[in-house]
Formats: structure tokens, C-alpha cells, sequence
């Protein structure tokens, strides 16, 4: 597995800094209405609000939050768990 550029933890912790309330705020409404919502739904919010470069590739009932890529083949993770919202390389 390559690495993660420089550049590129950068550009995922920019992301991260950016998404970290809007994607918490999903999270406590998910868990309210997680019985009568698609997911699929959350992630169109999520791409939206995603940098240009970087790919929504699955939205994650649990833990909640989404996969992603940025150009590259690694794979990875933004997840709210109840300590709260980190992201990982998955891939």
C-alpha cells in the first residue's frame, strides 16, 4: 500500500475540518429517523458538500458516515462514533 501524500492528508484534514458539524448534525438526525429514511439520501447532502476532487463512494449505517476517495486508489473513511467524528484510511 502507497502511502498517503503529504498533500493529500492535508486535503482530508481541510475536508474534515470543514464537514466535522454538518456530518455530526446528520448523525443525531439519523439516529431519530433512521426507520423511516434512506441513507442513500444523506449521501447526496454529503457530496455536495464534498471538495472538488473528492468522491463519495458509500454511505455507512454504522458506524455512521461515508466512504471516499480523492483521485487515488486508496479508500477512505469519515465516521461519527459516540467519542466522536474521526476519519481513516480504509484501503
Amino acid at each position: 500500500m502507497i502511502p498517503t501524500t503529504p498533500e493529500n492528508l492535508k486535503k482530508i484534514n481541510t475536508m474534515f475540518n470543514k464537514l466535522a458539524d454538518p456530518v455530526g448534525s446528520l448523525y443525531v438526525r439519523w439516529q431519530d429517523e433512521k426507520e423511516y429514511e434512506d441513507i442513500k439520501e444523506y449521501g447526496k447532502a454529503i457530496q455536495n458538500w464534498l471538495p472538488k476532487g473528492f468522491t463519495l463512494t458509500r454511505m455507512n449505517k454504522r458506524p455512521f458516515g461515508f466512504n471516499f476517495t480523492i483521485g487515488t486508489d486508496a479508500e477512505y473513511q469519515m465516521f461519527v462514533k459516540g467519542n466522536g467524528i474521526s476519519w481513516t484510511r480504509i484501503q
